[in-house]
């Protein structure tokens, strides 16, 4: 078990993240007023800014076999936000202002909501963002990730939330253990994030797990960085 302390492990985790995300429809409608070659450039920056930002305020970032998957969480009661110096205002503000303001300002909506007063007062895990890379997919990595995590929740008998950028994923989740709530934008651009006035807009799956009593570990815990 190591911890991340250079700009260097960042950068990695940052490119592979890019690498799956490069299409996703929510990091496309951040980056929605660039041109595809532009987005695509600046994606990697953007991811380096959030993973920074979560392990700078007590952040963690697992991987398994050697890469080919990865995810960054965030322990109860910390909140990457506090760090958002760190994703780059210029020259893209308006890149800025949707991911640390606009979609995670419709996040809370959802989990004021859907977790109790208690479970908000004393906080609870976030599964921030998570991949498995091309040629890696369907071994059932991302899965060990996911539990890793739900072990920590076990253990402390706090909640965990996540969001699926697809219904794929969303049905992993659900495997896991998880309930669904759909998040839902619109009329700003279409479900794949490009600028469409009107649109139904893009759809992320909301979900949320909570640990019962009679719960064990089954999992081979992954390389927590």
């Amino acid at each position: 078990m190591a911890k991340i302390t250079s700009g260097e492990r960042i950068d990695k985790v940052a490119e592979i993240l890019a690498a799956s995300f490069h299409e996703d429809p929510l990091y496309t409608y951040i980056l929605h007023d660039l041109d595809e070659p532009k987005r695509k450039a600046y994606l990697p920056k953007l991811l380096r800014g959030v993973v920074a930002a979560c392990v700078l305020n007590g952040g963690s970032v697992i991987e398994v076999e050697d890469w080919s998957a990865c995810a960054v969480f965030m322990p109860p009661g910390q909140e990457a936000r506090q760090c958002t110096h760190l994703v780059e205002a210029n020259p893209y503000s308006h890149a800025r202002q949707r991911l640390i303001i606009e979609y995670p300002a419709a996040v809370d909506q959802v989990i004021a909501r859907v977790l109790t007063k208690e479970e908000i007062r004393t906080g609870y895990w976030y599964g921030v963002i998570m991949c498995t890379v091309a040629g890696s997919r369907q071994k059932g990595l991302a899965s060990s990730l996911v539990s890793y995590v739900q072990d920590l929740t076990r253990a402390d008998r706090r909640p965990m939330w996540i969001e699926a950028p697809s219904l794929k994923t969303a049905q992993l989740y659900l495997h896991l253990g998880f309930g669904i709530i759909v998040l839902a934008g619109k009329g700003v651009v279409g479900i794949d994030g490009l600028a469409k006035a009107g649109d139904e807009g893009i759809t992320a799956w909301g979900m949320i797990y909570r640990p019962r009593h009679d719960e064990g570990s089954t999992r081979e815990r992954p390389s927590r960085l």
